[in-house]
């Protein structure tokens, strides 16, 4: 979150609740050591933050709106 720009609405608790929540649905994911299971959190945070922004950009770009047919 460090790098991220200042008015980032998703805080890291946030963050970190969501990847917990993420981590803990995964059942078929054996951890090999304690660098592969930071190794794998790092890569969920990365996703989860991808997509907060790819839904903020929905949304921005107004993504809600109905479609207009310009026939």
């Amino acid at each position: 979150m460090g790098r991220e720009r200042s008015g980032q609405t998703l805080q890291t608790s946030a963050l970190v609740n969501e990847a917990y929540l993420r981590l803990v649905n995964t059942k078929n994911l054996r951890w090999q050591n304690r660098a592969h299971f930071f190794a794998i959190s790092a890569q969920l945070m990365r996703r989860i933050l991808v997509d907060f922004a790819r839904s903020r950009r929905y949304l921005k770009r107004g993504g809600g709106l109905p479609r207009l047919a310009l026939d």
